[in-house]
């Protein structure tokens, strides 16, 4: 068994030999009494798909970078 801290803004990390098991950079988390559960989503629509707007996690990073690279080029012209 690990133990993990819980940081003041309620983050925790999870061991990299755990991480790398999990194969995904997303986990649905439930408490079910004093027991915390955390389950791997293999994609970012998973569990919120009905919220989701692109379903793949490079889906979503290329749709983030689009949007960062967007909004650089918004300041550069005001």
């Amino acid at each position: 068994m690990k133990i993990a801290k819980i940081t003041s803004k309620g983050q925790i990390t999870i061991p990299a030999n755990i991480r790398k098991k999990l194969k995904t950079q997303f986990v649905s988390v439930e408490l079910k009494g004093d027991t915390l559960i955390l389950k791997p989503v293999k994609d970012a629509g998973g569990i919120l798909s009905k919220y989701a707007i692109e379903k793949s996690y490079e889906k979503i990073k290329e749709r983030e970078e689009k949007v960062i690279e967007e909004g650089f080029t918004e300041r550069e012209n005001t």
